[in-house]
């Protein structure tokens, strides 16, 4: 009798103490909720609730080989706990053992009647491993059950996004919201989406309308958080980063967008720590790698840096054709047909260009695709490569031109082999040849504008997230524009006449143009147009790098937190030998930049000395 009461007292008492650790769990206690099941574990080593409880919480905690054991010891206990099977299945996922969490999956779902978070979960998985097809087939059988479950349908916006097909997933998210839904999730999704798409605002309303519905939301204070980064609220973006960690210690994305915070206000060793912390917590998720890189690039930790630069390629951000050729390596053979994949904008190809003449030393026979208006101005510079310009699509049938190519490389991809210490960048003046017959009609032109110095300006550069980092406004130049002796000469791609004219009528200083001055459509005679020039100003964009490897003295003019070409420290650019660096010395300063640049340009004027 004594001993069956006793069993019946511990029973009840550790189902109170399994009750208080859900509690705990709910209110982001999570160590103190796992030292309170396993005592109950001490006591009844095969309580199911307590092992599954435990197992759950060590998957959260990212202790997946325990989470494991203890679920595989209560489906041998109790084979019928369908949760069970779930929760075991998520732990062989997120340690990287995708086939067993498949069949987990489907063993739960053949046991089970009611299957849609099951469905969802294997769906989700399919997804993880880019079979997109079967994803939306759990995903419509899930639905099949249950039209009108939400996570059903933003599984199937997740899909969407991940091809890329945005406004259809928008159109599924916003269907949501319309229907005034109250599910934080749904516009937490929105929120991600919104910051895929790089709208900041309507990521924040999004991410603060899920958090109006649950305060505690982990991801919707991530995604919160890299909206303010965005638009530079940093000390609140710093504020709801720390608070989602707090709040989810396991939650990757919030150390990567928190290290994202950290790089962009120059606090470098934070960032790269807090990358570091998210590699540590997952090991196979290649985000904080590719992110580590550019802190790393900014330093000139270039060896390390580039190795991280590779996985750009797996986080979709470094898009290139997958073709079927074997990726090439120095010890390759010499003789064999190497084919150089384009890559990235305009800018960065000039840039990695430079790698080229390394290359040559390793390898006979090179063929280099790029952007096709890079053609003629890359085929002219190095005569002993085979150059193809393309339009970086999808379309490939010029391969077949070329049917002994062995194997491939990415032009973004030369540095991690010949640009590993700041030794290995070549002291070369020049490293691209631009068309004499128009560079001398340049010429031409600029002499009969008058004696003086031939300057090009460009005060925009940057995508439109980066734009208003990484730009200033042509009237805030005024002071650098009045320098005497000095012709200016437009640069700046895209249309700015009504901007140009604007200046003009309010200042009477010209900015010379010319209608047949293309640089979005005719590079080649743009870069002569500059090795025409004595001199270009510009923010870091294409027109520097096509300065630089023209070897046309150029000053480059960055913000605090430069884009990753231009490095951290130091007035010169290890990339091209004529770029001189103007950096801002406080974040979104740009009147004493220009003050300098404009004191160093009045300096030489006056003296004619050499740039």
């Amino acid at each position: 009798m004594s001993n069956n009461a006793e069993q019946t007292f511990t029973g009840a008492k550790s189902k109170q103490s399994l009750i208080h650790a859900r509690e705990l769990f709910s209110a982001g206690k999570i160590l103190e909720a796992k030292h309170t099941i396993e005592t109950v574990l001490l006591q009844e080593p095969e309580n199911l609730d307590a092992l599954f409880l435990l197992g759950g919480l060590a998957g959260q905690l990212n202790e997946f080989d325990k989470a494991i054991v203890l679920l595989e010891k209560l489906l041998t206990l109790n084979p019928s706990f369908i949760a069970a099977y779930n929760n075991l299945a998520l732990a062989y996922e997120f340690s990287g053992d995708w086939d067993k969490a498949v069949s987990t999956y489907q063993t739960a779902i053949e046991l089970s009647d009611t299957t849609p978070e099951l469905l969802n979960n294997l769906g989700d998985l399919y997804r993880k491993m880019g079979k997109w097809d079967l994803a939306l087939q759990q995903f419509n059988i899930a639905l099949d059950k249950n039209p009108t479950n939400e996570n059903t349908l933003l599984n199937i916006a997740n899909v969407y996004s991940e091809q890329k097909k945005y406004q259809q997933a928008e159109d599924i998210l916003k269907n949501l919201v319309n229907n005034h839904t109250q599910n934080p999730k749904v516009y937490n999704n929105y929120a991600g989406l919104c910051n895929l798409l790089e709208r900041s605002e309507d990521a924040e309303n999004f991410s603060r309308k899920a958090l109006s519905l649950n305060p505690n939301y982990p991801q919707a204070l991530s995604n919160l958080g890299i909206a303010l980064v965005r638009e530079s609220n940093f000390s609140e973006a710093e504020t709801v980063l720390n608070k989602a960690i707090q709040i989810m210690p396991t939650l990757v994305d919030a150390y990567i967008n928190l290290g994202f915070l950290y790089h962009n206000i120059g606090q470098f060793d934070k960032a790269l720590t807090t990358y570091n912390k998210a590699i540590e917590l997952d090991p196979k998720n290649d985000f904080p790698r590719w992110y580590r890189s550019f802190s790393n690039l900014l330093l000139g930790n270039f060896e390390q840096a580039w190795k991280d630069y590779e996985y750009g390629f797996t986080c979709g951000d470094r898009l290139v054709r997958n073709l079927s050729f074997p990726t090439w390596h120095p010890q390759g053979n010499f003789s064999d047909d190497l084919l150089v994949i384009a890559e990235q904008g305009v800018g960065d190809q000039i840039m990695f260009a430079s790698c080229l003449q390394d290359l040559q030393k390793n390898h006979k026979h090179i063929i280099l695709e790029c952007e096709r208006r890079l053609k003629p101005l890359f085929k002219r510079s190095f005569p002993n490569i085979t150059v193809v310009g393309t339009k970086q699509n999808k379309e490939i049938n010029w391969i077949s031109n070329y049917p002994n190519i062995s194997s491939q490389i990415a032009i973004g991809s030369l540095p991690y082999f010949f640009r590993n210490d700041f030794s290995e960048f070549p002291n070369q003046q020049s490293y691209l040849s631009a068309d004499q017959d128009a560079v001398q009609k340049w010429q031409a032109r600029y002499e009969k504008l008058g004696p003086g110095y031939k300057i090009g300006i460009s005060w925009r550069a940057g995508n439109k997230v980066e734009t208003k980092k990484r730009s200033s406004e042509l009237l805030s130049w005024l002071p650098l524009l009045k320098t005497k002796n000095c012709y200016f000469i437009n640069l700046q791609y895209g249309n700015h006449k009504d901007e140009i004219d604007q200046f003009q009528q309010e200042t009477g200083i010209q900015i010379h143009d010319w209608d047949d001055s293309d640089s979005m459509q005719n590079i080649d005679d743009f870069a002569a147009q500059i090795k025409a020039l004595d001199l270009v100003i510009s923010m870091g964009n294409t027109n520097v790098h096509l300065a630089g490897s023209l070897g046309v003295p150029a000053w480059c003019i960055i913000p605090y937190v430069p884009s990753w070409r231009w490095l951290f420290q130091g007035s010169r650019s290890p990339w091209y030998q004529s770029v001189k660096i103007y950096r801002q010395a406080t974040m979104n300063n740009w009147t004493d930049t220009i003050k300098t640049v404009s004191n160093d340009l009045q300096s030489i004027t006056s003296s004619k000395t050499e740039f």
